[in-house]
């Protein structure tokens, strides 16, 4: 079965992989490139917007089950969150530490009692899971990205394709997958990243997802791919959501020079399946979960 969840790569793309451009092409090289409706560089405000940050941010990554699916199926509506990632970009270990909390974790939601997680967003879009977040991780939280498989496409789309790192034999109805170098368009390392109905399922499933992040830095690090980031910025605007503004990602990248796969940490919420009249949930170990927690964000200096 493929569940159409969306993967960490985009954000990676946004946050991480800009700094190889800010680093290897220059702002103004970018700039020369970048589309007319999107300027990177006004002289009056560049030496106040690349100042470092001094301070852990904390971003909220979401991705709905809307949009355009392999196969032609679309879903549409509200959605729910079926990717759920609690970043920590730290600038005082040069880190990024990833928190996944599965979609059906069994929560408190403000105003609606307990709840599987994704079920936030269509009782009141992002303003409540953003408030149900914060009240389970106890972490606030500065930004937000929300995007849907049709924001996802476009992106990698404007990439063209991504060299992926296969390392077992994978098989689908529409694409097969054999372990070495592969070059996949949208479609197919969306399959790719989806598969579960293989051995160790959502383990395995997790584990290609970190090494396709790992493949997209290194595809953004290709020179012919400086001058598309301004385009892939202006899709993020247009087909997702995110209260990041352009100059405030300009801040973090410029704070981020040095990282690579190596600084990225993949983690999900510790807990164990639970069933309740028939309906599976994802039962946190809310002690365990909350040393990841202060393990990860570092919650003692952030509070």
């Amino acid at each position: 079965m493929l569940r159409k969840t969306l993967p960490v790569g985009l954000f990676i793309l946004l946050l991480c992989s800009l700094v190889v451009v800010l680093k290897a092409a220059g702002l103004e090289q970018i700039n020369q490139n970048s589309p007319p409706d999107i300027n990177l560089i006004e002289s009056t405000e560049k030496k106040n917007s690349l100042a470092k940050l001094q301070k852990p941010v904390n971003v909220l990554i979401v991705g709905l089950d809307t949009g355009r699916f392999p196969g032609g199926a679309s879903r549409e509506g509200v959605g729910r969150t079926d990717t759920i990632i609690l970043a920590c970009l730290n600038p005082q270990n040069q880190a990024v530490n990833l928190l996944s909390i599965p979609r059906d974790t069994l929560v408190e939601i403000p105003g609606h009692g307990e709840d599987k997680i994704n079920h936030a967003h269509p009782f009141g879009g992002m303003p409540l899971v953003i408030k149900t977040v914060e009240r389970f991780s106890g972490v606030k939280i500065d930004y937000y990205v929300k995007f849907n498989y049709l924001c996802y496409e476009e992106v990698v789309r404007t990439l063209g394709v991504v060299e992926v790192t296969v390392t077992e034999e994978l098989h689908h109805k529409y694409y097969d997958f054999y372990p070495g170098k592969m070059k996949m368009g949208p479609e197919q390392a969306f399959i790719y990243l989806r598969l579960r109905n293989v051995p160790r399922g959502d383990i395995a499933r997790t584990e290609r997802q970190q090494r396709f992040c790992i493949d997209l830095v290194k595809e953004i690090k290709k020179p012919k791919n400086w001058a598309r980031l301004p385009k892939i910025y202006q899709i993020i605007n247009e087909k997702g959501e995110t209260n990041i503004k352009l100059w405030d990602l300009l801040r973090i990248a410029n704070t981020f020079k040095s990282i690579n796969g190596s600084d990225i940490s993949v983690n999900t919420v510790a807990g164990s399946n639970y069933k309740e009249r028939g309906i599976y949930y994802w039962k946190p170990d809310m002690k365990k979960t909350a040393a990841q927690i202060k393990l990860l964000f570092d919650t003692d200096k952030q509070n």
